[in-house]
């Protein structure tokens, strides 16, 4: 094996390293992508799962050493591409993460660029300099799969990533299908056509199926929460008797300042009305008081959610679980005072904010 060589299991080990550190962080990735502007929200959960599966397929393939040319010409576009994007983000004034490693390693574009320019360097070094007749062996395709997805569930617990326990478990199926995929790829006996296709539709179905686009599924709003509580706490004299709330057309979000999915649907809801356009009258957060103080302390919240500060109100926690179920964020539609529907996070989408702001 050529010095060449090792670069392109290199360049292969990072490609999943980068894919499965966005993997892992989906929901921030695709509101990345969305928050961007070149499309919906509704395409932005596609392509930010075609651009995580892309990331897989090419470093199987630059692991796997087949069609050289073609891999590293496409190892080459992929990162010029990316260049091209971060160059007119860096000139637009995005200071913010371009999350090409997720939330593992957050870079600028400005930084990512120098990255990516290294990157292509390796990739240059790589074609000219690699053995086209070295294979690897399966064994070691098989552990240069496993690695990022292993070392992806290790920042996971040292707390690097913010890893569910559900994800933990996506990420072991793909311990299983992505070395046997590396594996079959790289034998001679399987070189066919239809076997090619079959192990590239792999990890693209693994990953819908694991996590599929929210639009695809039939997400009936169907959430359930105290009206009754709710309501005693909007009429007169209440903690929630606001005219932001009462008078008019509110999408009221109950928000508990620690909980993650909380964070997301903030980041998520506060895109959404930047990109539509919507009145940001029309957003009201509503937080718990802490037993610790009394306070409800939003601050953080919005820093570590980069979410826009919308108008804030609070609760007692004791009313607040009880409205809420233990169940959070939960965002209420609410016309005048009443509410028309309760969605969850998984149910925010430019379609139902729209519909009913506009």
């Amino acid at each position: 094996m050529k010095w060449g060589n090792a670069l392109k299991l290199t360049l292969g080990f990072l490609f999943l390293l980068s894919a499965f550190s966005k993997f892992v962080d989906i929901d921030s990735f695709e509101i990345y992508v969305y928050s961007l502007g070149f499309v919906g929200q509704a395409f932005s959960q596609v392509a930010s799962r075609l651009v995580i599966t892309g990331e897989v397929l090419l470093g199987v393939m630059l692991i796997s050493g087949r069609w050289h040319k073609l891999t590293m010409a496409c190892t080459a576009l992929l990162l010029l591409g990316f260049t091209l994007l971060l160059a007119y983000l860096a000139m637009s004034g995005h200071t913010d993460s371009c999350h090409c490693m997720g939330e593992l390693m957050p870079f600028s574009p400005a930084q990512s660029i120098l990255k990516n320019a290294l990157l292509l360097m390796v990739t240059l070094a790589a074609y000219r300099f690699s053995n086209v007749a070295w294979r690897v062996p399966w064994w070691l395709a098989a552990l240069l799969a496993a690695l990022p997805i292993a070392l992806t569930v290790m920042f996971g617990y040292k707390g690097l990533v913010y890893l569910t326990g559900f994800m933990r478990d996506y990420l072991i199926v793909w311990l299983v299908v992505l070395p046997m995929v590396a594996a079959l790829a790289v034998l001679p006996a399987l070189h066919r056509w239809w076997v090619t296709l079959l192990l590239a539709l792999a990890p693209v179905a693994t990953l819908f199926i694991q996590n599929a686009p929210d639009n695809w599924l039939n997400n009936t709003p169907a959430v359930s929460y105290d009206k009754e509580m709710l309501l005693r706490q909007t009429q007169v004299g209440g903690p929630l008797a606001d005219a932001y709330i009462t008078t008019g057309r509110h999408v009221v979000a109950l928000y508990s300042s620690s909980c993650h999915y909380c964070q997301r649907a903030a980041a998520k809801i506060g895109t959404i009305q930047q990109q539509a356009k919507l009145p940001d009258s029309a957003f009201v957060n509503v937080f718990p008081l802490t037993r610790r103080d009394g306070k409800a302390h939003p601050e953080l919240f919005y820093a570590q959610s980069r979410s826009p500060q919308y108008h804030t109100l609070s609760l007692p926690a004791d009313t607040f679980l009880h409205i809420t179920k233990g169940r959070f964020p939960l965002i209420l539609l609410m016309r005048d005072g009443t509410v028309d529907t309760a969605i969850d996070y998984r149910d925010i989408t430019e379609r139902y904010l729209i519909e009913f702001l506009k």
